[in-house]
């Protein structure tokens, strides 16, 4: 009964919102009609909400409110102008609502849901934030950044400020990504209001934030790829208001050129993938505008000068940004790995086809759901929509660009090459994750919500069309909403089993862990920062600290501190060994912890991890008169090779030795001396080479035979000309018997 009561109570204030909202004349109303009138508009809201708790009684008493409020409201709301005032009832009062139900829906699901599935992905947003922090350095020289990405305007940003004041670290995370999809948002509203001026925004905003079905973790969860549609629209926006500027401007640059410039600038920091996305479609838009407008007036347009000014900026814009990213690249350890590497690939047929399935992935298409099921209805949504708003519309949208203002055709050519790009990108160059696709759909949804609005909403002249198209977005709306609603369902105990198991491993003693990348820094987070973890890996029986996304203090040495390795089911064999207990040492306590196993010692297991990448630094030291030694064990074997009972990697004929270790250079001369031994029949033949390469086997500057096999080591020089990443010694036998125990590498004086 106190439920009950507790809903009449809740549900009053959306109803008298209602009320203001449909109601044209409310002033000139009585008392009583405007008591009637919210006694009628709280009635059916009371009945579904009654309905809705005894029908779905799973719901917990937090989570019963939060959702019920809303869905009683939005239907409440549809009643009413039909119920009481249908001559009050307006297409935009619909629109303004959806507009409010889905950014309620989502930031409900983010705050809920979110918290519940913090992975460490996620949560590298919190460990970045704190390695800034801690060092006082907007790039700190410990971090490892991946992908050759730089991460600088992202979602770390915004959490730095207050991750010393909220210790409810899940909570801190769910916020931050709350915040960066209301400034995708407030980007959306920007570029609607100020470049296209119209109101567009209302469907923008819900088809952007609840059709995403597929790539809701990337885009509201982890705000991974919010941040790119933000940034499309602001650099438009920019664009647009630069390009309107007319040619008699008394300023040489015009004030929104030079912030368009500096804020490309920042972007292109980031790395090579602003290049792709905005600088080059932006520089092709301007071209390609003035090109078509000489070609229908034979003249240039008033618009040229200010399209010369802004391309220039952008080049020299692009320059400055691509110079303080190669600058960081230089200085800091960004890993330059196959992800954002630019190679054809000669599957462009499979990844033509992989595009156009990536589309369906991200508007979360499941196979194996039947048609009369839930999921299959969202499925017919999701293909219905990724149909109608990737492919029909901009397809109609083009055959009457000629009649759109400036900004709309601008805005529209943008996209159309923006996507152009991507494409060749993604079947050309191999980039068939389903997340690269998602900056196309961005402008295809920016274009298609523009042109639903102003054609077939707002410039439409019969009322019962447009009211059925409303009623049309609406049902699409509610329908995903309803989805997203779905998944906070009981995420308040999924949420504190989190917090517990980190609770009961900070009762160990212990607060300074090991564990694999995807259990480490989740766990991280949910203990509020009170354990400090490091991922790790196993190879060949021995942990290797896993350097990406991780400020690498973590693996310095404390001698006096208790820590722990948790582990998976699958990893338990190698600490059950009794080599890796001779060399590592035996835990005091072992504590199974919900399907993983925590493995307490009251040192620092950290003394004997094999500093793979950590070398990274090693061709960046001042020349010496010392090399230091590369072992074997800091490089990658060939598929067929063995080792012998020392652990060397030893030749059995074939081909392929040993590789590695992918280092960053700079320029100059080094000499590498090979450490080797050879216990095979001496055929008169060299028994191996030597080769040293760049860019992953891309670049070649020396190869070095080794001719004499019984002297035991061979010393060369090579010499770089360029700063270099991925810096690679590989090595080759022909001859079994060959036997290589490692290089010692110094950097010559100049």
């Amino acid at each position: 009964m106190l439920l009950p009561m507790l809903g009449l109570a809740y549900f009053t204030v959306p109803c008298l919102l209602s009320v203001f909202l449909f109601s044209k004349d409310l002033a000139g109303k009585s008392y009583k009609t405007f008591c009637a009138k919210t006694l009628l508009t709280a009635i059916p809201a009371l009945i579904l909400t009654w309905l809705a708790w005894v029908i779905l009684q799973q719901y917990y008493c937090y989570e019963y409110f939060s959702i019920y409020s809303v869905l009683c409201a939005f239907f409440s709301t549809l009643l009413i102008p039909f119920l009481l005032d249908r001559k009050s009832f307006s297409y935009r009062n619909v629109l303004n609502f959806l507009l409010l139900y889905s950014a309620s829906v989502v930031f409900y699901s983010i705050m809920t849901h979110g918290q519940a599935v913090i992975h460490s992905d996620t949560a590298t947003a919190t460990i970045l934030a704190r390695s800034q922090l801690e060092s006082k350095r907007l790039f700190p020289d410990n971090w490892y950044y991946a992908n050759g990405d730089v991460w600088f305007l992202e979602r770390n940003l915004l959490m730095i400020p207050f991750l010393r004041i909220i210790k409810n670290q899940s909570l801190l995370r769910a916020l931050d990504s709350a915040a960066w999809v209301a400034l995708a948002c407030i980007g959306l509203y920007l570029l609607s209001s100020r470049a296209l001026k119209d109101s567009s925004y209302k469907l923008m905003v819900p088809f952007t934030l609840l059709f995403f079905t597929g790539a809701r973790g990337f885009i509201l969860y982890e705000a991974a790829y919010i941040g790119q549609l933000t940034w499309l629209c602001l650099t438009l926006l920019l664009a647009v208001r630069a390009y309107d500027r007319q040619a008699h401007l008394k300023t040489i640059i015009p004030p929104p050129i030079s912030t368009l410039s500096v804020f490309i600038v920042l972007l292109t920091m980031a790395g090579s993938r602003c290049l792709a996305e905005i600088n080059l479609p932006l520089c092709l838009t301007l071209i390609v505008r003035e090109l078509v407008h000489i070609g229908f007036h034979n003249e240039p347009s008033e618009r040229s000068k200010n399209s010369c000014l802004i391309t220039g900026a952008l080049l020299l814009s692009t320059v400055l940004g691509l110079a303080a990213y190669h600058w960081i690249c230089a200085t800091h350890n960004v890993s330059n790995t196959d992800s954002n590497a630019l190679i054809f690939t000669a599957n462009w047929w499979s990844n033509f086809q992989q595009y156009f399935i990536n589309r369906m992935i991200n508007f979360g298409m499941s196979s194996g759901a039947e048609l009369t099921s839930a999921e299959g209805l969202r499925n017919f949504v999701s293909v219905f929509f990724m149909l109608l708003t990737c492919f029909v519309i901009p397809i109609l949208q083009i055959r009457r660009i000629r009649q759109e203002n400036e900004s709309v055709i601008f805005i529209s050519l943008f996209a159309f090459i923006h996507n152009a790009i991507m494409f060749l990108v993604i079947v050309f160059l191999g980039k068939t994750e389903s997340r690269y696709v998602l900056t196309s759909i961005y402008m295809e949804l920016i274009v298609s919500s523009r042109y639903i609005y102003a054609h077939w909403i707002k410039g439409c002249k019969a009322s019962i069309i447009r009211n059925i198209l409303v009623a049309i977005v609406a049902s699409g709306v509610c329908i995903n909403s309803l989805y997203l609603i779905d998944l906070s369902t009981g995420y308040y105990p999924a949420l504190l089993e989190q917090k517990e198991f980190c609770a009961k491993l900070l009762a160990t003693g212990a607060h300074k862990g090991y564990a694999s990348f995807w259990n480490a820094y989740k766990n991280e987070v949910y203990s509020d920062l009170a354990i400090r973890f490091g991922a790790i890996y196993f190879e060949r029986d021995r942990i290797e600290p896993n350097l990406c996304l991780v400020d690498s203090t973590v693996f310095d040495f404390t001698s006096n501190e208790p820590t722990f390795l948790l582990l998976s089911d699958d990893q338990l064999h190698y600490v059950q060994k009794d080599s890796f207990k001779e060399e590592y040492g035996a835990p005091k306590q072992i504590l199974p912890l919900g399907g993983l196993t925590a493995y307490i010692y009251d040192y620092d297991i950290g003394r004997n991890f094999r500093k793979t990448g950590m070398i990274s630094r090693l061709f960046l030291q001042e020349p010496s008169d010392k090399g230091l030694f590369i072992p074997t064990t800091e490089l990658c074997l060939g598929t067929d090779t063995k080792l012998t009972e020392d652990g060397y990697p030893i030749s059995s004929g074939k081909q392929l030795l040993t590789y590695g270790p992918y280092v960053s250079a700079s320029p100059g001369s080094y000499e590498i001396k090979v450490l080797y031994e050879f216990i095979g029949n001496d055929s008169g033949d060299y028994p191996a080479y030597i080769l040293v390469t760049a860019n992953s086997g891309k670049k070649e500057y020396k190869e070095q035979q080794i001719t004499a096999p019984q002297e035991g080591e061979c010393t060369f020089t090579v010499d770089i000309p360029a700063y270099s990443k991925n810096v690679e010694i590989v090595c080759k036998s022909k001859t079994a018997g060959f036997i290589l125990k490692g290089y010692e590498v110094r950097r010559l004086a100049e």
